[in-house]
């Protein structure tokens, strides 16, 4: 399904917020576009298990690679235009 709408439309959007307590918080959106990048699913799917995976499951985990990677695509966030937001108290009334 995503795949079928990043072939049709490739504009993309991510947004990252941090929230300090109820009161502080910052945010910022990345706008731009999805590019699927060939032949990186093994690749990426090493650099996943090496971070993720505890030590005593890794060569598990790393086995399962070549057959798991028929299942995975990879995209490519080209960065356009970002903006952000900073949040330090509430606005008075």
């Amino acid at each position: 399904h995503k795949d079928d709408a990043l072939a049709k439309n490739s504009k993309i959007s991510f947004t990252v917020i941090e929230t300090e307590d109820a009161i502080q918080c910052k945010s910022a959106i990345l706008f731009g576009t999805a590019e699927q990048v060939p032949g990186m699913e093994e690749i990426v799917l090493e650099h996943l298990v090496e971070k993720f995976v505890p030590d005593s499951q890794w060569h598990q985990a790393k086995a399962g690679i070549a057959s798991a990677k028929k299942n995975v695509k990879v995209y490519r966030f080209n960065i356009q235009h970002i903006t952000g937001k900073r949040i330090d108290k509430p606005k008075q009334r």
